[in-house]
């Protein structure tokens, strides 16, 4: 399996649907079973949903590094106010969960490019702790029969490289 392992205390890995595009129903269900099992190990755990819902703020949130998460105009909602209706409008909607008390900058996101990779789902997380770290990738980390795991970043997963390749060579052979 394709994982990378970043470091002690982080992690990143994609889930890479191998016939259609992640679902509304499918994100929501991966979103919500990830802030249970945090929310479980940690009491002052803070949920948001970001979204980028125009070109322009997709654009500015996927293309620039510099600024600031403040000066990009991205709409920000609750957990529970994430809607098929939010889902059908965003290019782009991320969950984050962090822990504002505590010292390091402790993260995880589950996100979706709708517009670009929408056949991906990411997962990052950054200053967990070891418990938090190996229940998280238990839980998410494995392939079924509809997706395989990526790296998290642009390279897709085996089985759907495999497929690539297959489809390549048919397609030259004909």
């Amino acid at each position: 399996m394709e994982v990378k392992k970043m470091s002690q205390d982080g992690f990143r890995f994609s889930h890479d649907k191998r016939f259609w595009a992640v679902s509304f129903e499918e994100f929501l269900a991966t979103a919500s079973a990830l802030c249970q099992i945090v929310s479980s190990r940690r009491n002052t755990l803070n949920i948001e949903v970001v979204t980028a819902e125009d070109y322009t703020t997709y654009n500015y949130a996927t293309t620039t590094f510099l600024l600031d998460e403040d000066e990009i105009e991205r709409k920000r909602y609750m957990l529970d106010e994430l809607t098929q209706e939010v889902w059908d409008r965003s290019f782009n909607v991320q969950v984050t969960l962090r822990d504002e008390q505590d010292s390091k900058p402790f993260m995880i996101c589950v996100s979706c490019d709708k517009y670009a990779d929408r056949k991906r789902m990411k997962f990052y997380g950054q200053c967990l702790d070891e418990d938090t770290c190996h229940v998280v990738i238990s839980k998410f980390r494995h392939a079924t029969l509809s997706r395989g795991i990526g790296d998290g970043m642009g390279k897709i997963s085996n089985f759907n490289q495999l497929k690539l390749t297959v489809k390549i060579w048919v397609y030259q052979r004909s």
